[in-house]
């Protein structure tokens, strides 16, 4: 219909909704890795010893990660950060 990618954009800028809550979208993009407690209460990610909270204890956990952090996941909800 002979309109530029712009003026499309422009034509339909009222659908363009916005994020708020920029530690959700951060969240999205962490990667991820399981991993089993030991008895001491750590783990290792990545060749690096991680402490978490000892109610991990022989459990396998979820791990999500970035340049920032590890932090632990239960259930899909993230409940503690993982300490170096």
């Amino acid at each position: 219909d002979g309109k530029t990618p712009h003026e499309v954009f422009q034509s339909q800028v009222h659908l363009v909704s916005f994020i708020e809550d920029g530690d959700w979208l951060d969240a999205i993009f962490l990667k991820r890795e399981h991993r089993k407690v030991k008895a001491d209460g750590t783990i290792t990610l990545n060749k690096q010893l991680y402490e978490v909270p000892p109610r991990f204890i022989g459990q396998s956990i979820e791990l999500r990660y970035d340049e920032r952090g590890v932090y632990v996941y239960e259930e899909g909800k993230r409940v503690a950060e993982a300490i170096r």
